[in-house]
């Protein structure tokens, strides 16, 4: 199968375009990790669009009922860049003390600067809301756009990995279990285990993105009371009203919310992200392992002028598993807060639930883009070590012929633990020999070993012995298995599962 490729979040970096101060704090999120599309969702100024938009949709739709007038939905929507091009002066109204304008208060603020540039719509913005009527719905907004990002990079880094699976299925690697050499298993196979892995998390995200609902138009305490006396006497009712304006915004609302929607929903988006972040930790982790020196089976893709170390420039650092790891364990413990956050609303709401929000929720989504941006390039451009791979093979191939050969012996009518003690001793003087002198002598022991030879004849031994590099089972055919029927399907649904092969 061919190779589909789906968009990719854009590289980090540091705009050309923007003004840093460096002797202000900047977070690593704005300019090293994460994606410039994920950057501008949770910017100030997308926060603006989305709350322009928001005051707009209520505008619109009071205007259905005689509530607002044909110029007044037009002033705001004349003047919306206007207004998001005044988020300097709404958060110096909002935090200067020194400012003529200052409110204290962030919407309090930002309406004031919207009244300032559409002085008509101004009259009626916000009404008859309350400010997390706008919050809420801004920051649902938000999350909708991240978890497609997200999405998008889950499908390309699913994608890579299939890609990988299909050509090295067959491929045979020295099994490790206890970080000690086991039987066998093949390269595709042991990808597929990581591919597997962020399948599931897709399948999550696509449950959790099914149920982001908005905080919908319920006011202080979510019974829509303000709502209800405005309309008094009009042909719409509060319920009416909601949806009219959450259609515009592409949401639906929660049936109930107390002053903001309900924190469990951040709780659960975040707990998707936590989740592909042990996907992408446990990658990254034995991405490490596999570039080790000693192991030199894997590595990273690495451009020409990329150097590991300034002190050592012959080392090949796993910079990007070593990043992925880092980020990975900290969206975890966003979830935690995100969870401390979700369990500690008190009655219709505190605003203990907000500070903390406006770091670990957007950067839970800028560490998942980064983590899966490098996941899926270290995916789709594997640099595979065939030479390494096939060295710890066969030095330590010899030792895993003990299971069949065992298998044998019982077959044969051997004592299945007599058996096996016979073969761990050789196998304990075989490896303190290896340890000695390199060579490794299990082969010629159990040719030697009366004891095995009473059950096995010398081709049979040789024969296990000489294909224990290959014993590797159905691995090539579980890989198909998962292909076709888990991964192929998950993402191509509209094909029925089967992924057509494009043009390079």
């Amino acid at each position: 199968m061919a190779n589909e490729q789906t968009p990719v979040p854009h590289e980090a970096g540091i705009s050309k375009d923007r003004v840093w101060n460096w002797n202000d704090y900047h977070s690593v999120f704005s300019y090293r990790y994460g994606s410039p599309d994920m950057r501008h969702i949770w910017s100030e100024g997308h926060k603006a669009e989305v709350g322009a938009d928001v005051w707009i949709a209520v505008a619109a739709t009071q205007n259905k009922v005689g509530l607002v007038t044909d110029e007044q939905v037009q002033d705001l929507r004349d003047h919306r860049q206007d207004y998001i091009a005044g988020i300097d002066e709404a958060l110096s109204r909002e935090m200067d003390p020194k400012n003529p304008r200052y409110t204290g208060h962030d919407i309090l603020a930002a309406i004031s600067v919207y009244g300032d540039v559409a002085p008509e719509g101004g009259k009626i913005v916000h009404r008859p809301l309350t400010s997390e009527d706008y919050l809420s719905n801004i920051e649902v907004v938000q999350m909708v756009e991240s978890v497609d990002l997200v999405e998008a990079g889950l499908r390309n880094t699913l994608i890579n990995f299939g890609k990988q699976i299909e050509e090295y299925k067959d491929l045979p690697v020295l099994g490790q279990t206890h970080m000690q050499a086991g039987e066998p298993t093949t390269l595709g196979y042991r990808l597929a285990a990581h591919a597997q892995d962020f399948l599931e998390d897709y399948k999550k995200l696509q449950f959790v993105k099914g149920r982001m609902l908005g905080k919908g138009i319920k006011g202080p305490v979510g019974t829509m009371a303000e709502v209800e006396t405005l309309l008094d006497g009009k042909d719409m009712d509060p319920l009416q009203h909601e949806v009219d304006v959450m259609d515009q915004l592409g949401l639906e609302a929660f049936p109930i919310s107390n002053q903001t929607y309900p924190r469990k929903l951040t709780a659960d988006v975040i707990g998707v992200l936590a989740d592909i972040g042990v996907s992408a930790q446990r990658f990254g982790l034995n991405m490490r392992i596999y570039q080790s020196s000693l192991f030199d089976e894997l590595a990273e893709p690495r451009n020409s002028r990329d150097r590991g170390s300034s002190a050592m420039p012959h080392k090949r650092n796993p910079r990007h598993a070593e990043n992925i790891i880092a980020l990975a364990r900290g969206i975890k413990f966003k979830h935690l807060e995100a969870q401390e956050v979700a369990a500690n609303v008190v009655m219709e709401r505190g605003i203990d639930d907000s500070a903390g929000k406006r770091s670990f929720l957007p950067e839970a989504f800028l560490a998942a883009d980064e983590v899966l941006k490098r996941v899926g390039d270290i995916a789709g451009r594997l640099v595979v070590n065939k030479d390494s791979i096939w060295r710890n093979l066969h030095t330590f191939s010899q030792f895993t012929a003990t299971a069949p050969i065992m298998a044998e012996m019982t077959k044969g009518g051997a004592d299945r633990q007599e058996s096996h003690e016979v073969l761990a001793q050789i196998a304990q003087r075989a490896f303190d020999s290896f340890r000695a002198t390199g060579a490794n002598t299990f082969g010629e022991e159990v040719l030697e070993n009366p004891e095995v030879r009473k059950y096995m004849t010398e081709e049979q031994i040789k024969m296990m012995i000489d294909q224990a590099d290959h014993h590797v089972g159905m691995s090539a055919k579980l890989c198909d298995i998962f292909l076709q029927e888990h991964l192929y399907p998950a993402l191509f649904p509209e094909s029925n599962g089967v992924k057509e092969d494009s043009k390079e």
